[in-house]
């Protein structure tokens, strides 16, 4: 007698097949899900540009499908973030996506002026906060801002949320340290942006945080003269010629709150690192071995994520 032959699956007595269970306890097959639906009033378009993209990521997903089915567990869906912008060579493009862009900005610190070294010690101020009466950008909030008073449209209307910012110091002498270097000063985040200092202000308030400096509105002050670093652009010298100097405080927050409605742009961010005190030193040897060259930041250009990594370990943070 021959061997016992295996019924049919439309025999009595049959197994049913592993597909057959996955679909009674409710599974469904992922690449259902991307597969487009069309009304039936409606014919389905052929030749669109993302036709060839989604179906090769639709047979990974039902190659996906039969390897979970054929092992019994539940197949999930992988999401491969080269189909999201069809490159294969995606990993900088996927991290900016989740952790956003790093630029490199540098300021002029409180210190970096005589006048502003005695206001520091005179009015316990720290000595890297900006130098300028309208403290842009203002590091000393609890959610630090970063505006467009001092850039205009070069920097803060570039910037989304998520994008990252490294503020350093201008290249100088600081501290009892004789050659000329650069201090890193903060490591920020951008987590929320506005388009006026108006609905910054609103932020602020319903979290019961203070506002910063460079937030113009109404009865939100400048720091005083005294706690600047006594630097007077020469073309503000150049415009008020024979005027005293609270004149001439007028006329510099003037131009600020001309700018703020201009550029409305608001940045506020979330403190990664930040050391007003005492920030880390760079020197030229190191930007070199780091990037090649000393990087410019007059239109604060964006960095590359080995940069980035070089300037959290500076900072302390390990990544």
């Amino acid at each position: 007698m021959g061997p016992a032959q295996r019924p049919r699956s439309g025999q009595s007595g049959s197994r049913p097949s592993t597909k057959r269970k996955l679909r009674e306890r409710g599974y469904r097959s992922p690449w259902e899900f991307c597969t487009p639906r069309v009304p039936a009033a409606v014919p389905a378009r052929r030749g669109t540009c993302n036709q060839g993209r989604r179906a090769n990521t639709c047979a990974k997903q039902r190659r996906s499908y039969r390897r979970g089915a054929a092992t019994g567990r539940s197949p999930t869906p992988s999401i491969d973030p080269a189909a999201s912008w069809g490159d294969t060579h995606t990993s900088s493009r996927a991290l900016e996506q989740y952790m956003g862009r790093p630029f490199l900005v540098s300021f002029r610190p409180l210190c970096r002026t005589l006048f502003g070294r005695h206001a520091s010690a005179q009015f316990g101020l720290p000595p890297f906060v900006d130098g300028s009466i309208r403290r842009e950008p203002d590091l000393e909030s609890a959610f630090p801002s970063v505006t467009a008073l001092c850039r205009k449209g070069k920097f803060a209307p570039r910037l989304q949320e998520s994008d990252r910012i490294a503020y350093i110091t201008t290249r100088g002498k600081y501290g009892s340290m004789s050659a000329t270097h650069w201090r890193l000063v903060a490591l920020l985040r951008v987590k929320h942006c506005y388009g006026t200092h108006a609905e910054a202000a609103e932020w602020y308030t319903e979290h019961r945080a203070p506002l910063p400096r460079n937030c113009i509105v109404r009865k939100n002050n400048h720091v005083p003269f005294d706690h600047s670093d006594g630097f007077i652009s020469p073309e503000l010298r150049a415009m008020t010629i024979g005027c005293n100097l609270d004149q001439v405080i007028r006329k510099w927050d003037a131009g600020y709150r001309i700018r703020s409605r201009e550029h409305g742009d608001f940045l506020i961010c979330e403190r990664l690192f930040s050391n007003l005190s005492d920030p880390p030193a760079i020197y030229e040897h190191e930007w070199v071995d780091w990037h090649g060259r000393i990087p410019s930041t007059r239109n604060p250009p964006q960095i590359s994520e080995d940069l980035w990594s070089h300037l959290c370990r500076r900072a302390g943070l390990y990544v």
